[in-house]
């Protein structure tokens, strides 16, 4: 009798094992959802984020976080020491404001981000199979959650994000920044440039300030479900494996996590007669002096040859929702053999490019950034100036000195600057040369 009860007894245990071990195979895994349903995971667990795996102990979590956090970069200045103020799983919405010299906001736009971001979550090779969202998906959504596709990037640190405080603005020195937006295909990116102000050159940014407008802590889960696989093609079902489709969703946050509400369409109406065309707006002269206008048009570099564009800002443009006219005023080059500036031939004032951008169509989202005006396809150092303009009466005249090519300069500290000249880099085809360069003219020779 006590033989058959051991044998029972072993014979359980090897059922539990190989239960065990069926689980964690594709058939494990369609009985499981055969029988359950959707497998729901905390998606930080799930995705085998380096947020699941902290320390237990408080004090060697605390150091490792801080530790992280400095690597991608210094805590804005004026962040309050302490713990964590928001738990993981927080959208986050900021708002940047790009500063001029004089401390005034000339640029500001908002960024919506999950913190601390999930890896990439179009990934096949994860831990979960192929994303998707299949049938089981689409319900769960339906029920109130709502998909997430990317984490988007706040900008900085996720850790300082997570321990800033609600409406205090923080400052944050000079620097490129690139963000993105958690619903927007692609990022925006903030760089460093170097913009004539009457008689001398400033740096813009001269410097920016976040400020954390809402946070709100979302349950961020795994979904995941597995099904057959089989052969659509034929009349008799062939079985070809087991499909494994998952996604990460976030419920609550839900207001923060939809896009903008655009405007309903108006029912229709008998058409009425044209009205008369609006003139384009006037451009005055002489070349004013830039304004706070909001820039529609940036400057792009080209990757490996470092040459330039004047590119669209689709995503300002959209939301201005009105057509930008832009005028080119002219392009100079530094000859630096002759030690004066030359005027690039196309630019002359005769010649003058001035063009129409509307805002993209609702089906041309998610497209490369249109070219306004390419610069010339050399090594140098120009001087840009240009024109915006738009239907409702705003104008802003723009102006920029860039340096063009593969080759930086590794430093500009040439001591004080001589009368009439300024400290630059000026880039050759196979080096660059950092040296005082003349004051570019308001007309530069011909």
């Amino acid at each position: 009798m006590k033989r058959l009860v051991a044998a029972a007894a072993l014979l359980g245990m090897l059922w539990v094992a190989a239960a065990l071990v069926a689980a964690r195979t594709p058939f494990g895994g369609w009985v499981r959802s055969l029988a359950f349903g959707v497998r729901w995971q905390d998606a930080y667990v799930a995705l085998e984020t380096a947020e699941a795996n902290l320390p237990r102990d408080p004090r060697e979590r605390e150091r490792l976080l801080l530790a992280w956090a400095q690597l991608d970069g210094a805590a804005p200045e004026g962040l309050p020491a302490g713990p964590r103020l928001h738990r993981a799983g927080t959208v986050a919405r900021l708002r940047y404001e790009a500063l001029d010299e004089v401390g005034e906001a000339y640029d500001t736009w908002e960024v919506r981000a999950l913190v601390p971001p999930l890896p990439a979550l179009d990934d096949t090779s994860g831990p979960l199979g192929r994303p998707g969202c299949p049938a089981e998906c689409r319900e769960a959504l339906a029920r109130g959650g709502t998909r997430l596709e990317r984490s988007g990037d706040p900008g900085l640190a996720p850790e300082w994000v997570l321990r800033m405080p609600l409406g205090r603005p923080l400052d944050l020195p000079a620097q490129p920044i690139t963000t993105h937006d958690l619903l927007d295909r692609e990022p925006r990116r903030l760089g460093l440039q170097s913009v004539r102000e009457g008689d001398h050159d400033v740096l813009r940014p001269a410097g920016l300030r976040i400020t954390l407008l809402e946070a709100c802590e979302a349950d961020v889960r795994v979904g995941s479900i597995t099904h057959l696989d089989l052969e659509p093609t034929v009349v008799v079902p062939i079985f070809r494996g087991f499909r494994r489709r998952w996604w990460a969703q976030a419920d609550g946050c839900r207001e923060l996590l939809q896009p903008p509400a655009r405007a309903e369409a108006a029912p229709p109406v008998p058409p009425a007669p044209a009205p008369p065309p609006v003139p384009e707006p006037t451009l005055p002269e002489p070349l004013p002096r830039p304004t706070a206008v909001s820039p529609f048009v940036r400057v792009s570099r080209e990757p490996g040859t470092g040459f330039l564009w004047l590119r669209v800002d689709e995503a300002a443009l959209e939301r201005h929702g009105r057509p930008l006219f832009l005028e080119a005023r002219d392009v100079c080059r530094y000859d630096a053999a002759a030690d004066r500036w030359r005027l690039v031939p196309w630019s002359l004032p005769s010649r003058r490019l001035r063009i129409r951008i509307p805002p993209r169509a609702a089906g041309e989202a998610g497209a490369e950034e249109r070219v306004a005006l390419d610069l010339p396809r050399e090594a140098g150092l120009f001087r840009v100036r240009w024109f915006e303009a738009d239907a409702d009466g705003g104008q802003a005249a723009r102006e920029a000195r860039l340096t063009s090519g593969a080759i930086p300069c590794n430093d500009l500290m040439l001591g004080p600057s001589p009368p009439g000249r300024v400290a630059a880099c000026v880039p050759f085809p196979d080096h660059a040369e950092a040296r005082f360069v003349p004051q570019p003219p308001e007309e530069c020779d011909p």
